[in-house]
């Protein structure tokens, strides 16, 4: 680009150019190529390299917006919430699943005048009662609020709280949840237009779903998308969540910013004693994850334990970033004494008790131990998949699909000349062979991203036939453009981002470093890129739909 545009480049008023020296997308090599470039040119730039990486960067702005010759950048707080909930949305595809089915399952976050209902309509009651639940929902739940960016103005005191983790939070969430229940029952159904009807309908089934498991099965945890049988394990707990969260998701921008990083951190070790009561009560009641599971949280917490508190994620996390914005304050110091004094001894607490309920544990990992057990994998599982089909059916199912797909490769790898051994085995063969690893280097970027185009572009065109109806009124079918345009310009944009993902560094016995494996890049990009998450997310949030609509 340089060497072709240079030119124009020189006549920009201003260039500046940023990223983090550990960038988890391996965009600093690119950035460093591109300043070479600038400076073979002698082009006029600013470049600025953090000690940091893709994620939590806003306060980099500071800088950005300042460089001379620029014009002042300004958002408004509805279309800087858009933004920030797409770029969330696209970084993070497991937290955009996660949370836009925890506050849109609850209300519209922003309507524009086409979808707003007649005044004094059933509709507009409709609308008016999700935002109540939104509301309510960022209450019971800050940490959602601060991860889509609504903690701000009235909002702003949930930036210094948690979710509740109390021994009362599961009567708590019952109880509020069968309240929403109860108000969306008096809407009357019947008077609302066809697509608040879907809104009502979806809201409900959510609710009615919750509502049941959290009565049915008073254990382990029901929260708005996922349900999980165990409040300790190797995937749930705030020892695995609260200082991820901390981390990439809670902003340090302001004094304020720090001072409620602090309030959180301060609340941080009652909800791990919280975690701990709840483990210790369902170990009595025979409810405990299997062995191996609770061998790798209880190592985790182990981990999260080591080491002086001064050097701490918990506590580097802040004063780094606290640094990196200008603000003057002992951060450093005052963190490091809430973990020292208050979280190391939680944690000690919890792996105590982990370790005693370990030794009750058993190898057995399915669920029918449990007290219902086979009623609760049935209702988990119709929660989680929206459909009601039995356990022994979606098992057969998944069989099914198995022996289908493996067939088909088995064709495939025979025409690649692997005949001997299981299909397991041939595709591991395939898959460590010389041509099918990206060289590291300069050029395995570009490599990676011809690999995919064509397969990108057959896509495109499928989804093209998809989002534009034939036969369908005009404002319909512009509308389905517009949105495809949307998600289109989003996933595009972020298919590089995959990529880079993409190629995961491995190591040959021979101990060279080499790149991602090209054989998996289709599945991967499709899946997370386009027509995946990536398009999943950029339509939901375009949508003028509630993002339950999105979510489920």
């Amino acid at each position: 680009m340089v060497e072709s545009r240079g030119a124009a480049l020189g006549k920009l008023k201003a260039l500046y150019i940023d990223c983090g020296d550990v960038d988890q997308f391996n965009l600093v090599y690119g950035a460093r190529r591109l300043v070479r470039s600038l400076k073979r040119q002698q082009i006029t730039h600013r470049y600025e390299e953090f000690p940091d990486d893709h994620s939590n960067v806003d306060y980099r702005m500071d800088l950005s917006l300042a460089v001379p010759g620029r014009r002042p950048v300004k958002l408004s707080p509805a279309r800087d919430r858009i933004n920030r909930g797409m770029e969330k949305a696209i970084m993070d595809r497991r937290l955009f699943v996660r949370l836009s089915a925890a506050l849109a399952a609850t209300a519209v976050l922003q309507r524009s005048a086409v979808a707003d209902a007649e005044p004094g309509s059933q509709d507009e009651r409709l609308h008016a009662l999700l935002d109540t639940f939104l509301d309510e929902m960022l209450q019971e739940q800050p940490e959602s609020a601060t991860q889509w960016g609504l903690d701000s103005e009235a909002r702003a005191v949930l930036r210094s709280r948690l979710d509740d983790y109390s021994s009362q939070a599961p009567t708590r969430w019952l109880a509020s949840c069968k309240s929403r229940l109860e108000r969306l029952g008096r809407i009357d159904r019947a008077r609302l237009s066809v697509n608040a009807r879907v809104d009502r309908d979806m809201v409900n089934w959510w609710l009615d779903k919750v509502v049941a498991l959290t009565h049915r099965f008073p254990f382990g945890e029901v929260t708005v998308n996922t349900c999980s049988p165990y409040v300790f394990s190797q995937l749930s707990g705030p020892y695995q969540s609260v200082p991820d969260f901390l981390d990439s998701q809670h902003p340090v921008r302001m004094v304020d910013d720090a001072e409620a990083y602090l309030a959180r951190l301060a609340l941080f070790p009652a909800a791990l004693d919280a975690t701990t009561e709840a483990l210790r009560a369902d170990a009595a009641r025979g409810i405990l994850a299997p062995d191996f599971t609770l061998d790798t949280g209880i190592g985790e917490v182990a981990q999260l334990r080591a080491g002086p508190a001064a050097n701490h994620g918990l506590v580097t996390s802040l004063s780094r970033r606290a640094a990196q914005a200008g603000l003057a304050g002992d951060w450093a110091a005052r963190a490091s004494a809430i973990v020292a004094d208050k979280v190391y001894p939680a944690l000690d607490r919890q792996h105590i008790a982990a370790t005693e309920a370990r030794r009750r544990a058993t190898h057995d990992a399915g669920v029918w131990k449990l007290p219902d057990g086979e009623a609760y994998y049935a209702a988990a599982l119709a929660f989680q998949t929206t459909v009601e089909r039995t356990p022994k059916d979606v098992h057969r199912l998944g069989l099914d699909q198995v022996s289908e797909i493996s067939a088909r490769i088995d064709t495939l790898l025979r025409e690649q000349g692997y005949t001997a051994g299981s299909v397991a085995a041939r595709v591991d063969a395939l898959s460590r062979r010389p041509d099918q690893f990206f060289p590291n280097d300069d050029t395995d970027g570009r490599r990676c991203s011809a690999h995919c185009a064509p397969r990108w572009k057959r896509c495109e065109r499928g989804c093209r036939r998809l989002f534009v109806p034939c036969r369908r009124p005009r404002s319909r079918s512009c509308a389905c453009r517009r949105r495809f345009r949307m998600a289109h310009h989003w996933g595009m944009r972020s298919l590089h981002r995959w990529t880079a993902r993409a190629r995961v560094a491995t190591t040959s016995t021979s101990g060279t470093r080499q790149t991602g494996q090209s054989c998996h890049l289709p599945t991967l990009s499709h899946h997370e890129a386009l027509p995946g998450h990536l398009w999943q997310a950029a339509v939901t949030l375009e949508g003028k739909k509630p993002r339950c609509c999105g979510a489920r």
